[in-house]
Formats: C-alpha cells, sequence, structure tokens
C-alpha cells in the first residue's frame, strides 16, 4: 500500500512510518517542522515539508492508498483563544 502519513518528523508518525516500511509499504510523509526536527524524517521515506491542509500539496502526491493523519497543533493554551485553527488542522 502507498500510505500518507501526516506529521511525520513527530515522534509518533516517525515511529509509523518505519513500522509501514518494515511491513513493505511505501510511505509518503509531511511535516512542515512547526512542532518537529527534520532529523526524524525516517530513511526510505518519500517527504514533502509543507501542511496538510494545502490540498495543492496533496494532489501532487498521486495515488494514494491510506492516510495517517498524526499533524496536529499541540498547544493546548492557544486553542482556547483560536479553536478554529486547531479544528481545522487536527480534526476537519
Amino acid at each position: 500500500m502507498r500510505v500518507l502519513v501526516t506529521g511525520v518528523a513527530g515522534f509518533i508518525g516517525s515511529n509509523t512510518a518505519e513500522l509501514l516500511l518494515e511491513a513493505g509499504h511505501e510511505v509518503v510523509g509531511i511535516d512542515n517542522h512547526s512542532s518537529s526536527l527534520p532529523d526524524n524524517v525516517p530513511a526510505g521515506i518519500e517527504f514533502h515539508e509543507g501542511r496538510s491542509g494545502d490540498q495543492d500539496l496533496i494532489r501532487s502526491l498521486g495515488h494514494l492508498d491510506a492516510c495517517i493523519h498524526f499533524a496536529a497543533h499541540i498547544e493546548a493554551g492557544e486553542s482556547m483563544h483560536v479553536p478554529e485553527k486547531f479544528f481545522r488542522n487536527n480534526v476537519a
């Protein structure tokens, strides 16, 4: 399967991507590094720096069989003041 992992440079995303690679899947990763480090991107994946909400970027990836969405804003305090920002990125 060709699997998109958003937030692929984060702890959960990078570990999930490695497990998918070990299982023989083709992994495409997206991350904007807002709360992660570029060094966390696993070797062997097709990586794109960007936002999961960038529709042009997503369309440019071609066929995908699945998407695992780990890209998220994590600032709980800010989410109380700007909930629509967090909803758009974390849920919608």
